[in-house]
């Protein structure tokens, strides 16, 4: 994540060497970082570039050095980020004046210091989107969690200890698009009402519904339309082995189907079929006379042919 930028009440640092390391109490942009007590100023580091932060120490950790200018880290393990915050504690007076005392202009201007610091700090913090009481470590997590339903979630309580800011509220999804249910708690936030499912995979849209518990998909009705009819147009043979079709020569709500039949393919010869009965011939008369001669005399024969069974 990008490192957190603050105008006038912290910097984030890349750490040093392991040693004895100095970081200037200045903003980014080089400005002094003033405070009323050094109690009021808090050294975090990060091992995983900002995502969780851990509080250091003091004396311990860390310390001031002799002008109390500088915050001098020793460092034996070597994390990514320093971060180093003023946090005036503004849960109770800074200054507190009894019946008949004289006002210092030392007092008075504490007084303004202390309303000065406490505006910067929740500036920085508002700009960052999420503000934190003081002590409070402050991750990613919370950032995106703020107490806007009325049930505690990770990393968000119920009581005031944080606050949501409008960059805070911003980071919510109220919107989620996937094809499948967003989860169930602990991820509360994603069961509320308000929450907006959109699923890409049916393109429908579903919001929760916290009395039935449940999403409830969005329909939109439309106008009943007219009643369609179904007619048979023109059958057509096709050739053998081509798909069967049918096509819409109609409209969509007056259909006229036209169905293309291919023809069967040619189908195997026939077994030989049983002998028919003798046919009944050809009769002629008798046929002319045929004479033989001899040298005994002429003989005459006569043949009558009644039966042709084969015709030239």
């Amino acid at each position: 994540m990008a490192k957190i930028q603050f105008t006038y009440s912290g910097n984030v640092y890349d750490a040093a060497p392991a040693g004895t390391v100095d970081f200037p109490l200045t903003t980014p942009a080089g400005k002094a970082i003033p405070y009323l007590e050094k109690a009021h100023i808090h050294v975090y580091s990060s091992g995983d570039n900002g995502t969780t932060w851990t509080e250091l120490l003091r004396p311990g950790d860390w310390d001031f050095d002799s002008t109390g200018t500088i915050v001098r880290l020793r460092i034996a393990v070597t994390p990514d980020w320093v971060m180093v915050r003023r946090m005036t504690p503004y849960d109770l007076k800074y200054t507190t004046f009894q019946d008949s005392a004289l006002l210092t202009a030392e007092q008075l201007n504490e007084g303004e210091d202390f309303s000065m610091y406490v505006d910067q700090e929740l500036f920085d913090l508002g700009d960052q989107g999420f503000m934190s009481k003081p002590g409070t470590v402050v991750t990613v997590a919370d950032q995106k969690r703020p107490n806007a339903t009325g049930t505690a979630s990770a990393g968000w309580p119920l009581d005031d200890s944080k606050i949501a800011t409008a960059g805070a509220i911003a980071e919510r999804h109220d919107a989620f698009v996937q094809d499948t249910l967003p989860p169930n708690p602990p991820l509360g936030e994603f069961r509320q009402p308000g929450k907006l499912w959109i699923d890409d995979g049916s393109l429908q849209f579903h919001y929760w519904d916290a009395r039935a518990g449940a999403w409830v998909r969005l329909a939109d009705t439309g106008p009943v339309g007219p009643a369609g009819t179904v007619t048979v147009g023109t059958t057509t043979t096709g050739a053998a082995g081509a798909p069967a079709s049918v096509t819409n020569s109609g409209t969509g709500t007056a259909a006229v189907l036209d169905f293309v039949i291919p023809q069967g393919p040619q189908g195997p010869p026939g077994s030989t079929g049983p002998q028919g009965p003798p046919g009944s011939g050809l009769t002629h008369a008798a046929t002319p006379p045929i004479t033989v001669s001899n040298t005994a005399g002429t003989v005459t024969y006569g043949f009558d042919i009644t039966t042709l069974a084969t015709l030239a």
